[in-house]
This record gives structure tokens, sequence and C-alpha cells, in this order.
């Protein structure tokens, strides 16, 4: 089967069903809709919805990448997004992550970084757009975000320094969780690590975000599972970590912030 053309979202063929025209071989009445897999001839009537793998199928036929396809089915595997990162950032903004970019994913272009597991496993792409939104998506599995994809190990003396997203990522020890640093994004994802725990700004400003994270501190300060936070960055100003170097941070030993937390009754503000 060949398409006679691509027009817009619509992948002409000539129908599976009836054949199509057998005196004229060039017609197509067959059309099928890129994004949503929905298909109708408009000879025979026949219509329905295609199954993802033959729609991906038919994508790759009719030379778009399957990273433009939006909305139902089918939905976008891991193995689509690795195949169609364009190694180089798509943004200027730094970090110490392998940069790709994609081109044309819901009409934007996107950062995109490979999330891997604690032993160094692929297991998604985040994306961040381009165009200064905050807009993210991830393809896959959430999973970490880690210079050089290595597999983790760390001690009470060297630990990871956990961020949020890439853009905080900025040395070899720093590792992100593509979101904020909750007790579950954590212990689902640096089970067994000794971290240094370095959130954005808006931590220290937020009475409900600065709940969420000091209950976290405490339960993983107590789990016997890990992660086991040795240490707390704390960021003046409601600056982010991609703003002020790590030198130019506090950092707190973990018994001193909780005892500071009680001490204050999770104010909205947090005065070092």
């Amino acid at each position: 089967m060949r398409a006679k053309q691509v027009t817009g979202d619509e992948f002409w063929l000539r129908c599976v069903f009836c054949g199509d025209s057998p005196n004229h071989l060039l017609k197509t009445h067959f059309s099928v809709n890129l994004r949503t897999g929905y298909y109708h001839c408009y000879r025979c009537c026949a219509g329905g919805k295609l199954q993802p793998k033959l729609l991906l199928r038919l994508v790759e036929e009719a030379g778009v990448s399957p990273l433009t396809i939006i909305g139902g089915s089918p939905q976008l595997t891991l193995e689509d997004a690795l195949d169609n990162l364009i190694p180089g950032p798509a943004t200027q903004r730094r970090s110490a992550l392998d940069r790709y970019h994609v081109d044309g994913f819901r009409d934007r272009v996107w950062d995109a970084f490979i999330m891997t597991n604690l032993r160094g496993d692929q297991v998604g792409v985040l994306l961040r757009a381009a165009d200064g939104e905050k807009a993210a998506y991830i393809v896959g599995a959430r999973g970490l975000l880690v210079p050089g994809g290595r597999p983790l190990s760390s001690s009470p003396s060297d630990p990871y320094t956990v961020v949020e997203g890439p853009y905080d990522v900025l040395s070899p020890r720093d590792v992100g969780v593509g979101g904020f640093l909750s007790r579950s994004h954590l212990a689902d994802y640096m089970r067994g690590q000794f971290v240094n725990l370095c959130p954005d700004g808006d931590v220290w400003a937020n009475h409900g975000h600065m709940l969420i994270f000091s209950t976290a501190v405490q339960g993983l300060f107590k789990s016997t599972r890990g992660p086991w936070p040795v240490s707390i960055d704390y960021i003046a100003g409601g600056l982010d970590p991609d703003e002020v170097p790590p030198n130019q941070r506090e950092r707190i030993a973990t018994v001193k912030f909780l005892q500071r937390v009680r001490q204050l009754g999770l104010l909205l503000q947090y005065n070092v």
C-alpha cells in the first residue's frame, strides 16, 4: 500500500477492504487520521479505529514522526521517543545532563532528557517545552535525571544532591527527580541512597509546600529503606538551584533542620 498523499493529519491510501477502484490504480479513497487512528473509506464506507501498533506502522510509512501523534491512540512508547531524539539542546539553559531535543510533538519544540533507574537502565524521556512555558511531558516511566545515566552509589560522607528539574542538575553528583521533592518521589526512585536535598525556592516561602517537604524529610530520616537525607540545602530569596551556585547555598544537617521546623511550627518564612 502506498499513499497518494498526506494532507494535514490524513493519510490517503487504497482501501484494504474493497480494494479501491480496479480501473484507476492511482485513486485512493481510504483515509486514516494519523493523530486519532480513525479510518474511513469514501468508496465502500468501511470505518473504525486502528490498533496502536498498526497505526504506528502507517505513521512510519507516511514519513511522519510518531512524536506528532496526540489525542487517543496510540500512546507513545519509550522506544518511539528514543528513536526520535535529536542530539543537542533546544534551549540555552544549563544542565549537566546529556542533551537532546524533539521537534513537532504537540506542535512544539522540546528539550529532551533521558530518565533512568538506580541501575542506570533507561526507563523514560522527560520533555520540557523550549518556548519558556512550564510545560512538561514524560514518555515511558518516571525515573531519575542522572548525568551520564550511570548507576547510583552513595555514602553518608558522599551523598547525591537531589534537585527537582533537569536544569537544576549542574554537577556530576546532582540527581533530578523530575518533580517536587515529595516522599513518594524520593522513596520510589532513590531507595537505599544517601542524599542532600535541594528543593526549589518556593518551598521556603509556601506553608503547604514546606509542610509536605518537612514531613517527607522526617519520614525518610526514620526510614529503614531510605533514601536517607543527611542534609538540606537552603536557598534564600525564593531562588531555584540553577540560580544559585552550591557554594552560595547554606547546607543544614537534617537533625538541625527538623529541630528548626518544630521550633518554628512551619511558619511561612523559614529564617536561618
